[in-house]
């Protein structure tokens, strides 16, 4: 399926088919004037049938054809056309066949007129009953007085040899270039129609021709021109080498020769519709004037540049920053692959309380966190620029995303929950430290700056032995992770205790033994 700007005619549309002197004798046995002459996307054109609009008696259908008698006056022959659309709806369309009259007959030479060739300082005669465009048998005359060249070239003559018959005699010197202007009356004409019939002449010493021409190359694209085709040389003469001069002075362009070719670069960062030359010379001809060669510069690529998804660990304990490469990052489309993009601001989407995000450099964004800021995923957007300095916007920002490893959260609270003989058993309440990134693998206890426990993350802690019974401790607990352990502690006084051993004793003797061990605890 092609999608087009304008909508697709229903209908046939018919160009006019137009006879003019040369064609017109076609009229009395038959003109086409359907073939090629047709466009029709709503249905199949080599099936539509021909007919004459109204009813003229002196015309005849046959096919495509239509055919008639020469007229005096010009002529206007409306007709139709008829066909089934590939929708299934019959449908009707017209046009119009052109005849030019006897009295409309105009002197003027046939479309695929060829000008007579001459060398230099030479003659050439010529039919110009060869040349001109009429009917045939039409007879014409020419005015012999009348004949005479342009004036261009000042040896050169025209002269009427006999008839239709006329010489032209070249003489020397510029131009090569030159008319016969003929008199010629038609028969039946009361008036006669000064003809102009070009002449080339073919010089002795042949000079070459340059020709400006143009180029357009689209930023970031390159292209190929042959110096040679700016060459030309008068018609009939034979070519010779010559050596060219390419001189290149501008900024959109590189400009590369190898041979008589030049390879023409525009630069991605290119304006497009500025203009550029390349002054071309011929070293060896220096009597042919210099011409231009115009680089101009297209439209940039319609394509838009896109940011890409930039992706990156970083751990708290490497520092309070780190730098993420986005430019290059997958997903990335840069328009201009040769200039790369260029970073423009950052945006961060508040995902993450405590961490910050700015540009760095042309290519990279930094993430920053301050000292109380918990590990997250934390995500931000970012703008582009390319070489055309259009920037990214919308669904082609780019995304950076940082996976940053925090040290843990601090404990909630810490309690002694058993006690033995020179043994203490705590346990930890995991508060904040449970919503740690990445999760805490358990908690670290230290007395006087010593590990004497771990805990699990659920809080769970191994038993503290070797104690010196009564003894008071201070015991502080962390959390811990695969970054490090918390910056705050929690902590706790524990001792251990050892009942003393006796035998047993009455119910009484009892309560007075643990009434006594109470009041040693409290100590």
């Amino acid at each position: 399926m092609k999608a087009v700007r304008e909508p697709i005619a229903t209908v046939p549309i018919v160009a006019d088919t137009v006879l003019t002197s040369d064609t017109r004798d076609t009229f009395e046995t038959g003109v086409d004037v359907l073939t090629d002459k047709v466009a029709w996307g709503g249905g199949d054109a080599g099936a539509l049938t021909l007919s004459l609009w109204g009813e003229p008696t002196d015309l005849t259908v046959d096919g495509w054809t239509i055919s008639g008698p020469l007229p005096q006056e010009a002529r206007l022959i409306p007709f139709q056309v008829t066909g089934t659309a590939f929708a299934g709806e019959q449908v009707v369309s017209y046009g119009f066949l052109r005849v030019p009259g006897a009295e409309d007959l105009r002197v003027a030479l046939k479309e695929n007129f060829e000008p007579p060739t001459v060398n230099e300082g030479e003659s050439v005669d010529f039919d110009l009953a060869r040349l001109i465009a009429l009917p045939a048998g039409t007879a014409f005359t020419i005015d012999g007085d009348g004949v005479t060249t342009s004036g261009a070239r000042a040896e050169a003559t025209c002269t009427l040899v006999s008839g239709t018959q006329l010489r032209y005699t070249a003489g020397t010197g510029e131009p090569y270039s030159d008319t016969c202007q003929i008199p010629v009356t038609v028969e039946g004409q009361d008036e006669s129609t000064l003809l102009p019939v070009p002449i080339v002449i073919i010089p002795v010493a042949p000079q070459p021709i340059l020709t400006g021409a143009s180029l357009e190359v689209a930023p970031g694209k390159s292209a190929t021109f042959e110096l040679a085709g700016m060459v030309s040389w008068p018609d009939g003469a034979v070519g010779r080498e010559v050596d060219i001069e390419a001189t290149y002075q501008g900024e959109q362009f590189t400009v590369e020769r190898s041979g008589t070719t030049l390879t023409v670069a525009a630069q991605d960062a290119s304006i497009p519709g500025a203009v550029d030359t390349v002054t071309v010379a011929l070293t060896s001809d220096p009597d042919t004037p210099p011409v231009t060669l115009a680089l101009k510069v297209g439209p940039a690529p319609s394509q838009l540049p896109k940011g890409g998804n930039a992706v990156k660990q970083c751990s708290q304990a490497s520092g309070s920053s780190c730098e993420i490469t986005v430019i290059g990052a997958s997903g990335e489309v840069n328009p201009l692959p040769d200039t790369p993009l260029e970073l423009v601001s950052v945006s961060s989407e508040g995902t993450c309380k405590g961490v910050s995000f700015e540009v760095s450099s042309e290519t990279a964004v930094r993430a920053s966190w301050g000292s109380d800021a918990a590990g997250a995923a934390c995500d931000a957007t970012f703008v582009v620029r390319d070489a055309q300095g259009r920037l990214s916007s919308g669904d082609r920002l780019g995304r950076v995303s940082v996976d940053l490893q925090g040290y843990p959260g601090a404990p909630g609270s810490v309690s002694q929950t058993a006690y033995g003989d020179r043994t203490v058993t705590l346990a930890v309440s995991p508060g904040a430290a449970a919503k740690s990134y990445p999760a805490i693998t358990g908690f670290r206890v230290t007395r006087d700056g010593a590990e004497v426990a771990t805990c699990t993350a659920k809080g769970v802690c191994s038993q503290i032995t070797g104690l010196t019974n009564g003894d008071k401790g201070t015991y502080a607990v962390v959390a811990v992770n695969e970054v490090g352990t918390s910056a705050k502690s929690v902590q706790t006084t524990a001792w251990s205790y050892a009942p003393p051993r006796s035998r047993p004793r009455s119910p009484g003797s009892r309560r007075r033994q643990a009434t006594r061990a109470a009041r040693w605890m409290s100590r």
